[in-house]
């Protein structure tokens, strides 16, 4: 596996969720292809970048009326690449909500797939799928 791809998509997560944690959903959602998914499975799928930038905008507004700050991490990514071009990744996601009075929680730990594709040279999400750890599938 070549490191300066796996290098990239480090800085391509690094950048699409701080966007999220920082509330800029627009920034979030212009990571994902125009006809990009992002399914929380196996309970909702929104699809195309106008639809995964108003639900985030809906997320982010949620989350401040709380007063919570949430923020994202990655780790034990693999990365798959094809000869087309696409790179499929699979790793692990945590994210902590931390309230106004400095309490900190965690949200369920979830295994997350993507599909990474390249437009005009950049990686973008074409589907992420998210399997939170503690909905078992029937």
């Amino acid at each position: 596996m070549d490191s300066q791809l796996y290098f990239e998509i480090q800085q391509f997560y690094a950048h699409q969720m701080q966007s999220l944690d920082n509330g800029e959903a627009e920034a979030f959602a212009e990571t994902f292809t125009l006809d990009g998914s992002f399914v929380h499975h196996p309970h909702n799928r929104v699809d195309t970048r106008t639809e995964i930038a108003l639900a985030t905008k809906r997320g982010v507004e949620k989350t401040r009326a709380a007063g919570v700050v949430r923020r994202h991490w990655f780790g034990m990514l693999a990365v798959e690449a094809a000869e087309d071009g696409a790179v499929r990744t699979r790793y692990a996601a945590l994210t902590s909500a931390t309230a106004a009075d400095g309490s900190v929680s965690w949200e369920p730990s979830c295994l997350v797939e993507d599909l990474l594709v390249r437009v005009d040279g950049r990686l973008l999400n074409h589907v992420r799928t998210v399997r939170r750890d503690d909905v078992r599938e029937a």
